[in-house]
């Protein structure tokens, strides 16, 4: 009977957004061309390109990834091939064992995981950590169904197919979860381009789901994706000032209440005319539990903001124009609008305060279209933050009004005030002049 042979592909992005496995390109010596794929019989240069194995073991189809450089795929094939024919090489790990009793395969852990998790989590909460779980199961980097439509299919298994096949997962108990599995599944975030943060943030929930089965953790710090820290930085007087100008009467609505109030996003979504004391002019956060709305405050903690009078008089304004609605921010409909920073980045665009040189994933610069980073709506939190510590409120007081439960966050939501305020800035011109004095008073010599 003829062995099994493993075959090489080099895996391209097209121009579509798809991602499909080629073949090589051979060179009259018979050695892969770096980086070339035949794409519909034509050889195409694809610097981006990753090389792959394909073979058949145990009745299932496996890919194995060997990684950008070209040189080494003839030496990994013929391994593979040794290996498939019955061979065994050096260094070639043992077969798995048998799974030892009460270990259950990855996927019904991470269905229990899930399941637990959107019973007692916030629903957004839930969608992050099903993203980086399911995400760490496929051996294809961030391939997903990113939304599902109906509940019915969200409670079943949705195999991840490409190009019309099953991708590979990993099947092994959560027990036997090591170093190299994390590394390898950072290396194909990476490949995926996927932000440095959303890396971290998808290992560190990974590493929440292993220690919520009480396996150790085995990467060290070293590691462990380590992000630049990104200072916060509020929306400035003339970013602020155009986006007022060039809104409509409810974008300026919206804007307003987040400037004035400093609530987060959902605590602004779920905000309804009950939680406005007109006569006191505050505003309460406060959960909602009943048939029609339900959503809970971060960490459970509810609280009361002190609003500006302008702001007042404008939701009194607002109140009058929609009287029928529960909801302060509703959509036509009466419901929960969840299109607030899509709202807010076009109305960005439209003011002309993107930066850009923002672009997504899809190539689009924020230059000419609503994708810029800086236009978010936390920066409202941060610009609030900033006006009332330059209008000299006490920094205990603003910790209250944001609801922070450590005083260092909002002593880091400050830190960019104290860079533009009058006092530092006098200071920074003063020893600047100090320094420049004698190039002041002297000709410029000629060039």
């Amino acid at each position: 009977m003829r062995s099994p042979k493993a075959k090489a592909y080099i895996r391209i992005s097209l121009p579509d957004g798809s991602r499909p496995h080629c073949p090589p390109v051979y060179s009259g010596n018979h050695k892969i061309k770096p980086q070339y794929a035949l794409v519909n019989g034509k050889p195409e240069h694809h610097p981006e390109g990753v090389y792959y194995l394909r073979y058949s073991a145990g009745g299932k189809r496996h890919w194995e990834l060997v990684g950008s450089d070209a040189t080494l795929v003839a030496s990994r094939l013929n391994d593979r091939n040794y290996i498939l024919a019955g061979g065994k090489l050096a260094s070639e790990p043992e077969a798995e064992p048998e799974p030892i009793a009460g270990q259950v395969p990855l996927a019904d852990s991470v269905s229990e995981y899930l399941k637990e998790t959107r019973d007692h989590k916030g629903y957004r909460t839930f969608l992050a950590y099903r993203c980086a779980l399911q995400s760490f199961q496929r051996l294809e980097g961030d391939k997903t169904d990113r939304t599902y439509k109906d509940e019915k299919r969200e409670q079943r298994e949705v195999p991840v197919c490409i190009n019309g096949r099953e991708m590979p997962t990993r099947t092994m108990p959560v027990e036997r979860i090591q170093r190299k599995d994390i590394m390898s599944w950072m290396g194909e975030l990476k490949e995926a381009k996927l932000d440095l943060r959303t890396i971290s943030n998808r290992v560190t929930f990974l590493r929440t789901f292993m220690r919520h089965f009480k396996v150790m953790w085995p990467l060290e710090r070293k590691d462990m994706p380590h992000p630049t820290p990104k200072p916060p930085v509020p929306y400035s007087s003339r970013e602020l000032a155009l986006l007022l100008e060039h809104a409509t009467q409810d974008e300026t609505d919206l804007v307003m209440f987040f400037l004035g109030s400093g609530a987060r996003e959902q605590e602004v979504q779920f905000a309804t005319w009950r939680d406005i004391s007109f006569d006191e002019g505050l505003f309460f956060i406060t959960e909602k539990a009943d048939d029609e709305l339900t959503w809970t405050p971060k960490d459970k903690e509810e609280g009361q903001i002190p609003l500006p009078e302008e702001l007042v008089e404008r939701l009194k304004a607002r109140r009058l124009r929609y009287p029928h609605t529960r909801l302060i921010f509703a959509t036509e409909d009466g419901k929960t609008n969840g299109h607030m920073l899509r709202i807010v980045k076009t109305h960005a665009l439209r003011a002309g305060i993107n930066c850009g040189e923002c672009l997504d994933r899809k190539g689009r610069s924020c230059a000419a279209h609503p994708v810029c980073q800086r236009a978010i709506l936390h920066r409202f939190r941060k610009s609030f933050a900033f006006l009332h510590s330059e209008s000299g409120i006490n920094v205990r007081t603003i910790q209250s009004w944001l609801r922070h439960s450590s005083l260092d966050t909002t002593l880091g939501y400050l830190s960019a005030s104290d860079n533009k305020s009058p006092v530092i800035r006098a200071k920074v011109n003063s020893a600047f002049r100090a320094i420049t004095a004698g190039v002041r008073n002297r000709p410029q010599v000629e060039a």
